[in-house]
C-alpha cells in the first residue's frame, strides 16, 4: 500500500440544478506522497474535478433541512473526501440522497464547524492495496 495526498485547489463551485438538488463542484490533486515530498509537480491527469450532488429530498430532512448552504458545502466537500479516500482513486462524482439506514438520513454525520473548508490541509492515507492485474495473470506475463 502506497501513501497517496489528496488536496482541494482553493477553486470549488456551487450550484443548484433544474430539480432542485444542490451540486457542489471540488477541483482535487491525487499523488502518491513520494512524489509530493520531492517537490514533484503534478501532473495535468492526476488533477480532477468531483462532482457532490445532494439530492433535494435529503436536504429537506432532519438535521439537513436546518443547515446553511455553507454549512452543506462543507458537508458535500467531507463526503466527497470521505468517498476518495476510502477508494484511494479519482471519482468524478458522488451523490448523495436519502435512502432507508443510510448514516446521511437524518443529517450530516460530522460536527460541520470542525470541517475545514474552503482551506483544508492536504490529506495523506494509506491507498488501496495493489490488486494484481488479472489480465496480466491470464496472459502469462506475472
Amino acid at each position: 500500500m502506497a501513501k497517496l495526498v489528496l488536496e482541494l485547489h482553493d477553486w470549488h463551485r456551487i450550484k443548484p440544478d433544474e430539480g432542485g438538488d444542490l451540486i457542489a463542484e471540488f477541483l482535487f490533486t491525487l499523488v502518491p506522497a513520494a512524489e509530493r515530498e520531492r517537490g514533484m509537480k503534478p501532473s495535468p491527469s492526476r488533477v480532477f474535478w468531483t462532482r457532490v450532488r445532494i439530492s433535494s429530498d435529503l436536504a429537506s430532512r432532519g438535521r439537513w433541512s436546518t443547515l446553511s448552504r455553507d454549512e452543506k458545502t462543507k458537508a458535500m466537500y467531507r463526503f466527497a473526501v470521505d468517498r476518495i479516500t476510502a477508494t484511494g482513486r479519482m471519482l468524478r462524482e458522488t451523490p448523495m440522497f436519502w435512502r432507508p439506514g443510510s448514516p446521511l438520513t437524518e443529517g450530516p454525520p460530522w460536527d460541520v464547524s470542525t470541517i475545514a473548508f474552503p482551506k483544508p490541509r492536504p490529506i495523506v492515507f494509506e491507498g488501496p492495496a495493489e490488486e494484481p492485474d488479472v489480465a496480466r495473470k491470464a496472459a502469462g506475463l506475472e
